[in-house]
């Protein structure tokens, strides 16, 4: 993972951090205020790590938004709305 692709996927500025323990350390950041931070022996590693945590927290904030449904609905509105015409599984068992 090269740093230009890092900035590609998260759509956040990406910059170095002081190391930790021997470990690089990159951080994502929008304007001054760090959204996430990967560490990793090597800078590739840091970047995957960094890309991962910022796809955990875009994944957090959808599924906090969505009250953790998930977006392919007929099933979930249905318990929801018990008058609504969408199908509800059913289950052999």
């Amino acid at each position: 993972m090269t740093k230009r692709r890092a900035v590609r996927l998260t759509g956040y500025e990406i910059r170095e951090l002081a190391s930790e323990r021997g470990l690089l350390a990159m951080g994502a950041f929008e304007g001054d205020t760090i959204v996430a931070k990967g560490v990793g022996r090597a800078d590739f590693l840091a970047l995957r790590t960094l890309v991962h945590r910022v796809y955990m927290l875009h994944s957090r904030k959808a599924m906090e938004q969505y009250d953790w449904l998930c977006a392919r609905m007929p099933f979930s509105q249905a318990a929801r709305d018990p008058s609504s015409q969408a199908p509800v599984a059913q289950w052999n068992t």
